[in-house]
């Protein structure tokens, strides 16, 4: 048999690694444990890093979407000046024709009046279908002027359209 010193030698041996294996179990359970918060925090902001992904996503087609709107915008303010542009260049073309319309009514009434009163001056109690004759001519020019002053009307509408009254 083994003597008492031996068997309180190895007894006191097998306690300290015991102790020692008790001790290392309760620091791998820490470090067990420690891990498993790790794990828990790597796999939070792995969910994060997911969240913020999709967000920066959501926030560049807002942004791509908003520029594409602003572009429109501009796009239609373009287009709008352009038209306003090209209608003011057809109405200031439009005034300077029926500007000189008017100027050639104006010289042809002149010249109607100087033929009438000259006419009537030399046929006196002529003939009488004379008078007849200068009447129709009279008529004949207040017609064309009246055509141009409806012609001088008839441009209204913006777009460019003739417009009947």
């Amino acid at each position: 048999m083994l003597e008492r010193t031996e068997a309180t030698t190895i007894l006191s041996t097998v306690t300290v690694k015991f102790i020692a294996i008790r001790r290392l179990s309760k620091q791998s359970l820490g470090f067990i444990f420690c891990i498993d918060q790790y794990r828990a925090q790597i796999k939070k902001l792995q969910d994060s890093e997911a969240e913020i992904k999709a967000v920066s996503v959501n926030y560049a087609a807002l942004l791509k979407e908003k520029e594409v709107h602003l572009i429109n915008e501009v796009n239609s303010s373009l287009k709008q000046n352009l038209m306003f542009v090209e209608m003011s260049h057809i109405r200031n073309d439009l005034n300077h024709e029926i500007s000189e319309i008017e100027k050639e009514n104006s010289s042809l009434k002149t010249e109607k009046d100087k033929l009438v009163v000259a006419l009537k001056a030399s046929t006196k109690n002529f003939r009488p279908d004379v008078s007849e004759t200068l009447s129709t001519l009279s008529n004949s020019v207040d017609e064309v002027h009246r055509k141009n002053i409806l012609v001088k009307r008839r441009w209204n509408n913006p777009c460019g359209k003739w417009r009947e009254i």
